[in-house]
């Protein structure tokens, strides 16, 4: 496949990006992803119109090397107006679109070749081998992943969450701070409510400056996961959170809210309802009043990149 070339437009600018986790982090993952799988030509193009060529790392290009480009995939998401670059979408030999939770519902779509949901795909996972399942660590806290933005709900969470339920446990809000206000009326509400909380920051003090508090690297989060007993996502918008499938690998049971989409897939392996419900099912995990069943092989398989290139974009 030496000879093919790959665009990618991407939300996000690399390489600030590529420690990343969440609805940006599979995204900016998946160039280098495909280069080391394929050895081919992989570009990235970002809305903010920095470009780069993709080896196994991101190295930049000006903007002129990429308008003559002939690709053979144009991969986009979330964004489908390509300004100055729609001249290398219209020169592309095939189109496709991986339909975000948080894309406009009136973005021309028809002028793609494919259109993917989010959630009807599995997302790959780069450091799959991170997030398993280790049943020899304490269960401690109860995680919420997400960055502090209203509608990630990590307010509701904790007005609504039940004190007395979670009295033997810990809550970790993990994320990194996108909303200052919203922020500081978590951390007043966490302690008139008196909850006792962490919210960790990583040990890298470099991407602890760049981040902020709550930002954590993939293994100190897989760590954090496997001393967890339950995550809980309460968004009022997202598409097949990333955070929700690094806990389901872990092996840890879900509370998600019934406005997310997930893939059917992963339905099995927590709790989908509406914040009126949360402290029920809170109390049926923690009390385990229901069981769900285990990772499979298969299932872990389907979230690699070799199955995302095959089976998603359907790359040859």
């Amino acid at each position: 496949m030496e000879d093919k070339i790959i665009c990618f437009y991407t939300i996000s600018a690399p390489p600030d990006r590529v420690y990343g986790f969440g609805q940006h982090g599979w995204n900016i993952e998946s160039p280098i992803g495909i280069f080391k799988l394929y050895n081919c030509n992989v570009y990235s193009i970002c809305n903010s119109d920095n470009c780069y060529l993709v080896k196994d790392k991101y190295i930049k290009i000006s903007k002129s090397e990429i308008l003559n480009l002939k690709p053979d995939y144009f991969i986009a998401r979330a964004y489908c107006d390509f300004g100055e670059f729609t001249k290398v979408f219209n020169n592309s030999k095939y189109s496709i679109y991986l339909y975000a939770a948080l894309t406009p519902k009136n973005k021309d779509l028809n002028k793609f070749d494919k259109i993917i949901r989010e959630e009807q795909f599995f997302k790959p996972l780069p450091d799959l081998n991170i997030f398993s399942k280790n049943d020899s660590y304490i269960k401690k806290y109860i995680t919420c992943c997400g960055s502090f933005l209203p509608r990630k709900n990590q307010l509701k969470i904790i007005e609504e969450i039940d004190r007395n339920i979670i009295k033997n446990y810990t809550l970790v809000l993990c994320g990194v701070i996108k909303d200052e206000i919203y922020f500081n009326k978590v951390i007043d509400t966490l302690k008139r409510r008196k909850i006792s909380f962490i919210i960790p920051i990583s040990n890298d003090n470099k991407i602890r400056k760049f981040y902020g508090n709550g930002y954590l690297k993939h293994d100190e989060l897989a760590s954090l996961y496997k001393q967890s007993i339950c995550f809980i996502l309460m968004s009022s918008c997202d598409g097949n959170p990333k955070s929700l499938l690094e806990a389901i690998l872990t092996g840890v049971p879900f509370i998600i809210s019934d406005e997310v989409k997930i893939n059917n897939d992963y339905q099995k392996f927590g709790i989908q309802t509406n914040i009126n419900n949360l402290n029920s099912s809170l109390n049926k995990i923690l009390k385990k009043e229901v069981k769900f069943p285990k990772i499979t092989e298969d299932f872990r398989s389907k979230h690699t990149m070799k199955y995302f290139a095959e089976n998603v974009l359907c790359l040859k």
